[in-house]
């Protein structure tokens, strides 16, 4: 109305540091999602139920699958059926507090399974455990390469066992494999052979020679590959052999 007072009252609050908490806490968020989402290894998180509830992208690399098509399903069904069992004992270990990375394998959308490491850490809300958070590790290519070692490895110990000549390996002065045919040959069984110096099954006039060449080979220097020298048996019998 005319001549009526009019009063507004005015209250301010500084909210300056709240503001500057909101742009830390998205600053660290937007640092946290850049992180998760780039770096080679899968991160994922499941409830308590064994549902997963997120996972990064980089699961579209690993399996084929979009992090959509995971989430919400339980971890048990991309688990290959052997591994369960020992996934399962990790899990219990990991809840008894003594975690350790374990290796499965996992499925991929084209029915393939990869060999995953995971690393875990259960999630608690209050003294209750809430759910579990891990890392996976693509490493399948190691296992294979593993897997061949070990095919490779088994063929040669066929091969290696079965031949009439005597195989030595030896690293730096000792050896570290011999064959059946150097325990015929040499009349020292494997067990004392392989506590044996390369050279100690060389004849005395030929230790020197042997010696020289063994270690100048391993540093890469040039000997002769093939030469002949004399043995010494166990009984004491020399035997001549081309080396």
């Amino acid at each position: 109305e005319d001549g009526a007072i009019e009063t507004v009252l005015t209250i301010t609050r500084d909210i300056t540091e709240h503001k500057r908490a909101e742009e830390a806490l998205r600053a660290s968020e937007t640092y946290f999602r850049d992180l998760v989402e780039n770096i080679s290894e899968v991160i994922y998180a499941q409830d308590k139920n064994g549902i997963i509830t997120y996972v990064s992208p980089v699961v579209e690399r690993l399996g084929g699958y979009s992090p959509q098509e995971v989430i919400g399903r339980p971890f048990t069904d991309f688990i290959h059926p052997d591994d369960l069992p020992s996934l399962m004992e990790s899990f219990r270990r990991t809840v008894a507090g003594n975690p350790e990375p374990f290796e499965y394998r996992v499925a991929t959308k084209t029915g393939d399974f990869r060999w995953v490491r995971t690393s875990s850490r259960l999630v608690y809300d209050g003294d209750r455990i809430a759910g579990l958070r891990a890392v996976l590790m693509d490493i399948t290519d190691r296992r294979r390469v593993e897997e061949a070692l070990r095919e490779s490895e088994t063929k040669f110990r066929t091969l290696a066992e079965t031949v009439a000549a005597a195989a030595f390996i030896f690293q730096a002065t000792r050896m570290c494999y011999v064959n059946s045919a150097a325990e015929a040959q040499t009349e020292y069984s494997r067990e004392e052979l392989l506590r044996m110096d390369f050279w100690e099954v060389i004849h005395p006039d030929f230790r020197p020679l042997v010696k020289e060449r063994g270690l100048a080979r391993q540093r890469g220097e040039p000997v002769p590959a093939r030469y002949e020298v004399k043995l010494l048996t166990k009984s004491g019998e020399e035997r001549w052999v081309d080396f």
